[in-house]
């Protein structure tokens, strides 16, 4: 079993966009800034992933 079995397999099958009508104004910024920070957190990772990537190709290359 891998470790992101759970995961969804595509970026359409991921959990809808959160219902906006309800929120205040406030709350939307809020929101917006909480999703700045969720994409730094998948840029770090996505960096820290290719810096693996390559570790790995310089290993089997040599």
């Amino acid at each position: 079993m891998f470790l992101d079995d759970d995961l969804p397999k595509k970026i359409s099958d991921a959990p809808v966009p959160r219902v906006l009508k309800p929120l205040s104004v406030g709350m939307m910024h809020e929101y917006i800034a909480w999703l700045h920070e969720e994409v730094a957190r998948v840029e770090q990772e996505i960096t820290q992933r290719n810096a693996i990537k390559h570790s790995a190709e310089l290993l089997f290359k040599s």
